[in-house]
C-alpha cells in the first residue's frame, strides 16, 4: 500500500514504498532553511573527503580548496581551513576513510538540489586540480555524485502531487 507525506505546500502526495531508501523516511522539512554556516561545514568536509581520498593532499589541491570555499562566499582565513583540513584529516584517520566519506554523504544529502549539482562539479575540479585523478578520487566524486543524485530524483518525486485530496481513487 502507498503512503503519504506532507510537504510545506499543504497537498498530500502519493509514494510507491520501494522508491524510498530502506530505513531512511524523507522530510521535506529538513532540506529548507538550512543556516549557511551549516552549508559551508558540509561543503567543506564534501571537498574534503575528495582531496584526501588518495592518501595526499598536495599543495595546489589545498589552494584549489581554499578558492573554492571562498566561491562559497566562505570568510575562512587560509589558517583556519588549514586547521579544519587538519581536523578533517585526524578524524579519517580515527574513525576511516570509508566511515567519514558515508557519514559526510549523509550530512550532504541535506543540501539543496543547486547546492549539489555545484557541489559535485566542484568535486570534479578539485579532483582534477593536481593533474593525477587518481581511481580512488574518480570513485569517491562518483559515490558522492550518486547519493545527492539519488536524492534529488527521491526529492523531485515527493514534490510531484499526485492526489491533491489526500484520497485514493
Amino acid at each position: 500500500l502507498p503512503f503519504f507525506t506532507q510537504p510545506m505546500d499543504s497537498k498530500c502526495v502519493w509514494v510507491k514504498p520501494n522508491r524510498l531508501p530502506i530505513g531512511k523516511p524523507i522530510h521535506l522539512r529538513q532540506y529548507i532553511g538550512m543556516p549557511k554556516e551549516r552549508q559551508k561545514q558540509i561543503i567543506f568536509e564534501v571537498l574534503c573527503c575528495v582531496m584526501v581520498a588518495d592518501g595526499k593532499a598536495s599543495r595546489d589541491e589545498k589552494l584549489r580548496l581554499v578558492k573554492i570555499m571562498n566561491e562559497y562566499g566562505c570568510d575562512w582565513s587560509t589558517e583556519e581551513i588549514g586547521q579544519r583540513l587538519t581536523d578533517f584529516v585526524s578524524r579519517v584517520r580515527a574513525d576511516g576513510f570509508h566511515k567519514v566519506l558515508n557519514a559526510v554523504c549523509q550530512k550532504a544529502e541535506r543540501l539543496d538540489d543547486d547546492h549539489a549539482a555545484q557541489l559535485v562539479e566542484k568535486c570534479h575540479q578539485l579532483a582534477r586540480t593536481d593533474d593525477d585523478y587518481t581511481e580512488r578520487e574518480r570513485d569517491t566524486v562518483q559515490k558522492i555524485e550518486t547519493r545527492l543524485n539519488q536524492l534529488a530524483f527521491i526529492r523531485r518525486q515527493l514534490q510531484t502531487p499526485v492526489k491533491s485530496d489526500c484520497t485514493q481513487r
